[in-house]
């Protein structure tokens, strides 16, 4: 392709939103794969209905837009189309028919996907890096100062702007990624420049340890028509997030003491505060059958749920066995595996009891707990005669029911977090009930360890958060976000960003800022409390959800619709 194409298809990707974060390399990157697409006057380059999974530049041409047959706007040169694509596999919206020959180029979901991943890690990974040489963050480990540059906010000072002033007192600190920053001093009536700081300098740093006046005042300088760029860390957000860094600089040193001895030499980080697994030894003699077959409780993709009963001790567990030929083929291996990792890790009162995983020539076999209540979903939309007398006033349970349901759940959640785990697949489907009423969490095929952001795209639609529609990367951050969109759903039965186009939900999802604002979102009397958990929980910024900071589950015990 020629100069001129990549320049119009980069100025395209530029000015759209969903590559406005991405690097001037990687775009540049992505630029030179796109595919050409020659369409004549007269064709659809996109058909309502269709699947897809290309973005479209067109960079010469008219195109008309139809929805139904009918017309409802235009693109010309320039014109950039078919976005939702590149982020779920979803049926077009309209057709886009060439009005004249159209030339178009064409980015693919998988070009995307790998562009915004790597950009996305090669920025955590380098600032990282960066923060590990700065010595207020020397000792820590590479999962918190990931999470760390992860937090960093981006900010851009016009050229002999003051980044910040002599006296005033401190609360951020800077890295400089472009530009220059000029640092002065004043004493009486007299100024003096006492060093220029370049791209990979930093400034500030003692604002996250100390209440104190700068000592002096930094300027930005660049050419008239550029911009100086930072990123900051605030201290009140540090400390939203990792709580006080100089406790945090305390432990930091214990945990030297600790490694500097020879019987913690061969021993983890994590493994030094955990306790040793429990074990249970069992004896049978050979031949010995220790299942019956009850009944079938399930379909699934893979095989089926059995009811068995355990003859020693007496008890009955819910049998998942798995076809080895329908994993494979599905190239599910590592998926499995990773779930029996997750799974037996937990031991909680509102998580499904994990009995144990075994296989034969054919099956691969999970053994768990039986949750013989059945599950949130069916309690809610289809047994309306036993959950008639729980109902409140907007559709949805009562608030003391609702009540109960959450705080089992959040409990669970935090038994899963505090053993590194993401569940990744909150909803009512995978929220069971003993016999007695209490919550179960189940089904942790999506779960992952959770020792850094990840890029999988998982989850069902109306629970997926901002930064995996985004594919920007998440981690346990995501069920927070799941446990407020349920929050709501158990108060009005129906999801907040519910749509009938996948395109408009994932729309309203990523407008979730100002629409959990606004009072449409809340028709009814609606509780405040309510509506404050679960305004907090939908937090867009990850770092600053209800449950994500310093503070972990502790915020949402104390929140007021618990009390």
């Amino acid at each position: 392709k020629s100069a001129a194409s990549k320049a119009a298809i980069l100025d395209a990707l530029r000015d759209h939103r969903y590559f406005s974060a991405i690097p001037t390399k990687e775009l540049l990157r992505m630029a030179k794969t796109t595919l050409e697409v020659r369409t004549y006057a007269g064709a659809n380059i996109l058909t309502q209905g269709e699947h897809g999974d290309e973005f479209y530049v067109l960079e010469s041409g008219a195109a008309e837009i139809l929805v139904d047959d009918v017309k409802v706007g235009a693109y010309g040169a320039g014109a950039t189309f078919g976005e939702l694509a590149l982020l779920y596999r979803a049926p077009r919206a309209a057709t886009i028919r060439a009005l004249e020959d159209c030339r178009c180029w064409v980015v693919d979901s998988k070009t995307f996907r790998k562009v915004v991943i790597d950009a996305r890690r090669a920025q955590e990974s380098s600032r990282a890096d960066f923060l590990r040489k700065l010595p207020l963050f020397a000792d820590f480990d590479f999962v918190f100062l990931s999470r760390l540059a992860n937090s960093l906010e981006t900010c851009r000072f016009q050229r002999g702007e003051a980044i910040i002033r002599q006296g005033d007192v401190g609360e951020s600190m800077f890295i400089i990624e472009a530009g220059a920053v000029k640092v002065e001093q004043s004493a009486g009536f007299r100024t003096r420049h006492l060093v220029t700081l370049r791209p990979g300098d930093y400034f500030g740093e003692m604002a996250l340890l100390h209440n104190l006046p700068r000592a002096a005042t930094c300027i930005a300088e660049c050419e008239e028509d550029e911009v100086v760029k930072c990123v900051s860390m605030r201290r009140s957000h540090f400390e939203s997030l990792f709580g006080n860094l100089k406790d945090m600089m305390e432990r930091q040193v214990k945990r030297r003491i600790l490694k500097s001895l020879v019987i913690f030499e061969a021993v983890s980080d994590a493994a030094i505060d955990v306790a040793a697994e429990k074990m249970r030894v069992a004896e049978y003699a050979r031949g010995d059958s220790i299942l019956k077959i009850a009944s079938l409780l399930g379909q699934g993709g893979f095989g089926r749920v059995l009811l068995v009963e355990h003859k020693h001790p007496h008890k009955l567990m819910a049998l998942k066995a798995m076809s080895k030929k329908a994993v494979t083929d599905a190239k599910q291996e590592k998926t499995l595996l990773a779930e029996r990792d997750c799974i037996e890790k937990f031991d909680h009162a509102f998580v499904v009891g994990f009995y144990g995983a075994f296989q034969d020539r054919d099956f691969v076999y999970l053994a768990i707990e039986y949750a013989a209540g059945g599950d949130l979903y069916s309690f809610m939309y289809e047994r309306e005669e036993q959950s008639r007398r729980f109902r409140g006033p907007l559709g949805g349970l009562d608030a003391r029911t609702s009540r109960f349901y959450l705080g089992c759940i959040a409990l669970g959640l935090e038994h899963l977090h505090g053993h590194h785990v993401a569940w990744r697949d909150l909803k009512p489907e995978n929220i069971l009930f003993d016999p007695r009423g209490y919550v179960k969490l189940s089904d942790f095929g999506f779960a992952k360890e959770f020792d850094a952001r990840t890029f999988t795209l998982c989850g069902t639609p109306d629970y997926l958060a901002p930064e995996i529609v985004l594919s920007q990367g998440h981690d346990k951050a995501v069920d927070f976000w799941a446990l407020g969109v349920l929050a709501y759903e158990l108060c009005y039965a129906r999801t907040p960003f519910a749509h009938d186009s996948q395109g408009e939900l994932f729309q309203n999802i990523l407008q979730a800022s100002t629409l959990v604002h606004e009072d449409d979102t809340w028709p009814g009397p609606c509780p405040a409390d309510v509506r404050s958990l679960v305004t907090e929980l939908l937090h867009t910024q990850p770092s600053f959800r209800l449950g994500n900071g310093a503070n972990g589950f502790a915020s949402i015990k104390r929140h007021a619709f618990f009390h």
